[in-house]
């Protein structure tokens, strides 16, 4: 594999295991006390 598709594998990865940890945070975090929306 070429180094610009390892960055963008790692990238895509890591947005993606991010995105998962946010939701999952605030799932759990975020139900009584933040109620913004």
């Amino acid at each position: 594999m070429s180094l610009t598709g390892w960055v963008f594998m790692l990238s895509a990865w890591t947005f993606f295991t991010a995105l998962i940890v946010y939701c999952y945070y605030r799932i759990l975090f975020g139900g009584d006390n933040q109620t913004a929306e």
